[in-house]
């Protein structure tokens, strides 16, 4: 507000700042805490505005995040956004045939790369694990027909994570991709943390009788790191 004092103009400016009181902010120090903190923030970006600090904005953000990151996982899923690196395994021992660890990885629809941690914790904490693993195994099984067919000796470890174990038919999907493709399980070794199979012990026990019957080896990755 500009006004006139004698011969001198003044220009006068209010800066407001709220909190909305919740959970989370309920006492009178937090308020007063918070509200100062606010009204600094709008001082320092010229004042003369109005800041409304909503403790549940960032908990509405969080969740946009991770629907977010639920939709890119789901669309990943259903549009084979995933791509699968091969790491070398060398044998030290001069065992013959190829040998690679699958690696999964999301494409973004930019083109870029995204690297497990930053989707693995979100899928696993809303029961995705179990999609990501099936299409993994898929394709692993498609490209070990592919290079049995070249004359190639491949054999590849593909990560399976124990709630897949848990869900009680991953045995039956790897048993329908096989006979799919026209070749036997004996090139495929799926890998489990060793960390992990003590709270799953018996389902891990079943799967590997089951899947054993397939030519399928299992085997214990991070081995040592839960003692």
């Amino acid at each position: 507000y500009l006004f006139e004092l004698g011969n001198r103009s003044l220009a006068l400016s209010v800066s407001i700042a709220g909190v909305q009181i919740g959970e989370k902010i309920a006492s009178v120090p937090q308020v007063l805490g918070k509200s100062s903190q606010s009204l600094q923030a709008v001082e320092a970006l010229g004042g003369n505005r109005v800041d409304i600090f909503d403790p549940a904005a960032r908990d509405r953000a969080e969740e946009e995040r991770i629907q977010a990151w639920l939709a890119r996982i789901n669309e990943a899923l259903s549009e084979d956004q995933f791509v699968l690196n091969y790491q070398p395994i060398i044998s030290l021992t001069g065992a013959t045939g190829e040998c690679y660890e699958v690696l999964v990885r999301m494409q973004s629809p930019d083109g870029d790369i995204v690297s497990p941690e930053q989707f693995m914790p979100i899928a696993e904490e809303h029961s995705l694990l179990d999609d990501i693993d099936r299409w993994v195994i898929g394709r692993a099984i498609s490209l070990l027909a592919e290079r049995k067919r070249l004359g190639k000796d491949t054999t590849l470890f593909v990560k399976v994570t124990p709630s897949s174990l848990v869900e009680g038919d991953l045995h039956n999907f790897i048993s329908a991709q096989l006979k799919a493709h026209g070749i036997s399980g004996e090139n495929l070794v799926l890998q489990v943390p060793e960390s992990k199979i003590f709270t799953h012990l018996r389902a891990l026990q079943a799967f590997q009788k089951i899947v054993g019957s397939f030519g399928i080896r299992l085997c214990l990755e991070q081995f040592g790191t839960s003692v």
